[in-house]
């Protein structure tokens, strides 16, 4: 016949697991979080780098007087948001958005992102800018929000004369 042995009892007379299971449990908790982890990590990581190329592909479309590729980089229902000061408004929709940039775009003589992505929650990531419209030179921060490898929306958040 088998012999089993009685593990011993905590002080309320409950058996203590074995310390195989509790390593065993140990092992799981750590490979949940890992992998969470890598989720999230990777997840983030794709974003950011899409952020980054849209907001490059941006300036040099506004850069080199091309406004079907700054429309191209909006998703259909896209939002670009030019300068507050400038009182324009925003602008919805890849065809108004297009609209928009054949107007204005022959005023715009260059755009440079000046810094890293910040994130910035919700698939949003703000950059600085530098940017000259009309002769006069400028300064300040754009937000792309990210969606799928698009962008819904840009928008100079501000902007300040040098």
């Amino acid at each position: 016949m088998l012999e089993t042995k009685e593990r011993p009892a905590n002080t309320r007379g409950q058996t203590v697991p074995s310390r195989t299971f509790a390593i065993a449990v140990g092992v799981v908790v750590v490979l949940v979080v890992a992998a969470i982890w890598a989720i999230v990590a990777a997840t983030g990581t794709d974003e950011i780098d899409v952020a980054t190329e849209l907001a490059d592909e941006w300036t040099a479309a506004w850069s080199g007087d091309d406004p079907e590729s700054v429309a191209a980089l909006y998703t259909e229902d896209g939002v670009h948001g030019p300068p507050p000061s400038w009182n324009l408004g925003t602008v919805q929709g890849r065809d108004a958005i297009l609209t928009h940039a054949t107007t204005y775009v022959g005023n715009i003589e260059s755009v440079v992102r000046t810094g890293d992505l910040t994130a910035a929650g919700g698939g949003r990531y703000t950059y600085p800018i530098d940017f000259t419209a009309s002769g006069a030179e400028y300064e300040g921060v754009a937000e792309v929000e990210v969606e799928g490898d698009l962008a819904a929306r840009f928008e100079i958040l501000e902007a300040t004369l040098r």
